[in-house]
């Protein structure tokens, strides 16, 4: 009987199968890798469909254009998220950023006749002209300004015509200190004032600690202002009967509405229902100023981060979603290929 002995590997042999099993581990390992990634990208894309959802619902409801303005549009799209608010936040983002409460501001008038009926405007959210620079009669009510454009802007006499002053607002040297001047006429009664824009002049600070502060550091004399928070309630001393006044001028604190992994095309007010441009997409500011006349004001590399393996998701106007690489959508300048396909809301 003969002995059977056991064939061994040999050395080429073992090597092959060593190659073979690193060419496998190199092909798995990897895809192993990015499988959570590309699963935070199809939340985030889910995301992003229920906000263009609430969206949808928004414009439904509106008469006419959508009055949906790139500040505090998580406010205005809250009544519609239903119990999917943490549709606001991107899975993919450490470090959401702080969405503007919807805001109003009361104004009533005395002994100034019929021409100065008592009116609402929103402080935060409706206005996006201030985006675009100098307005034309009649004027928003609200104009945003930076430190140092409002330095520059309080040396026009009181009561003098101040809408070819107000100009694109910008973050400056500190984004996180802002001015808003307000004039106090009727939009549909403008003819009755002056459009200086001082009737109220409120000093914005946001804060570290999830919160920001508003000081009233001016009021005109013939007008009261009522604060109101969005649940309806009113701040300050209602017995001071206005703010503006000593022992009701603030500062109030308030917090932020919501933390937000989204931004708004500035332009979203004139984008028309049904059109395929750009709505909201990962960015780390609540409104996206980019395109067009703003084209140069934020930096596209640095606001829009590649959440996603590189690229980053978008909502276009229509309800569909996207994922792009930045440049694919990079707005550049006015009248680009880019701002017209995607962003310019008239655009081929």
């Amino acid at each position: 009987m003969r002995n059977r002995r056991t064939r061994a590997f040999s050395l080429t042999e073992m090597l092959i199968v060593l190659a073979v099993m690193g060419v496998l581990v190199s092909m798995i390992v990897p895809t192993a890798i990015r499988m959570p990634a590309i699963a935070r990208r199809a939340h985030c894309l889910a995301n992003l469909h229920y906000l263009g959802q609430a969206y949808t619902a928004f414009c439904s409801n509106s008469v006419g254009r959508p009055n949906l303005g790139p500040y505090a549009w998580s406010e205005s799209l809250w009544p519609y998220l239903g119990e999917n608010r943490q549709s606001l936040h991107c899975p993919e983002d450490d470090f959401p950023h702080h969405g503007m409460p919807d805001m109003r501001l009361d104004v009533s008038y005395f002994g100034l006749g019929s021409d100065h009926m008592p009116n609402s405007r929103v402080l935060f959210g409706r206005y996006p002209y201030w985006d675009e620079g100098a307005c034309d009669p009649p004027g928003p009510g609200v104009w945003k300004l930076n430190d140092e454009d409002y330095q520059t802007f309080t040396t026009n006499p009181d009561g003098m015509d101040a809408t070819a002053l107000l100009p694109q607002y910008t973050p400056g040297k500190n984004p996180k200190s802002y001015w808003l001047v307000i004039e106090e006429g009727l939009q549909a009664e403008e003819a009755a004032s002056d459009y200086d824009y001082d009737d109220l002049v409120v000093h914005v600070t946001e804060l570290d600690n999830n919160r920001f502060s508003m000081t009233f550091e001016k009021q005109w004399y013939y007008a009261n202002y009522a604060l109101f928070d969005s649940d309806g309630e009113q701040i300050g001393d209602p017995n001071a009967e206005t703010l503006g006044v000593p022992g009701n001028s603030g500062p109030f604190e308030f917090s932020f509405a919501s933390m937000l992994s989204y931004g708004m095309n500035w332009r979203v007010a004139k984008i028309p229902r049904g059109v395929r441009k750009i709505v909201l997409l990962d960015y780390d500011t609540e409104g996206v100023h980019v395109g067009g006349t703003l084209a140069t004001k934020d930096d596209w590399a640095e606001r829009a981060p590649t959440r996603h393996l590189g690229d980053l998701n978008v909502l276009f106007g229509d309800g569909g979603t996207a994922t792009f690489a930045p440049d694919e959508i990079d707005p550049g300048d006015a009248g680009s290929e880019n701002d017209l396909k995607y962003w310019d809301p008239m655009g081929g």
